[in-house]
Formats: C-alpha cells, structure tokens, sequence
C-alpha cells in the first residue's frame, strides 16, 4: 500500500504500516534535494492517520484553539479523501 496526504506518505509491508513526510534539505552537498522523513511505525491504519494528525498539529503556527480545529478538520479531510481509494 502506498497512500500519499499532503507531504506525507503511508507505505506498508506484512509487519506495519511507516509514516514519512517529504522534506527538503536545507544545507549540504545536497541542498535544495526532496527527501522522505521516516516518522514512525505503526501497528493500524488508525494510530498511523493519528500520528499525521498530532504531527500536524505540533507543527501548526496557529494562535487560537478555533485555528487548530481549523486546521485538524482540514487535515483529516486530507486524510477520507485519500484513503478513499484504499
């Protein structure tokens, strides 16, 4: 399986599922260069989209609790319309 959300990815294998994000490198040889973030492994499906959601976020800029509800809906939006074709 091979689920792409927004700068994320879910892959899975017989064993769990593995979350990474797509990042850029910002110094280096390689600088300017795309690369998948491992963050973490899963045992469901559902701990795996929750980990999406928490990582979303932690990484949010907003100031007020109606801006992370905001933004929490608009991320498991994301999320249905992906796993749709699942």
């Amino acid at each position: 399986m091979k689920v792409k959300i927004g700068d994320y990815l879910i892959t899975s294998n017989p064993y769990c599922y593995v979350l990474t994000k797509q990042k850029i490198r910002k110094e280096g040889k390689k600088k300017g260069e795309e690369y998948q973030d491992t963050l973490g492994y899963y045992g469901t499906l559902e701990s795996c989209v929750e980990a999406i959601i928490e990582e979303g976020i932690r990484s949010s800029e907003a100031t007020s609790l109606k801006m992370i509800v905001d933004e929490v809906n608009e991320i498991k939006q994301e999320i249905q319309e992906a796993l749709k074709g699942i």
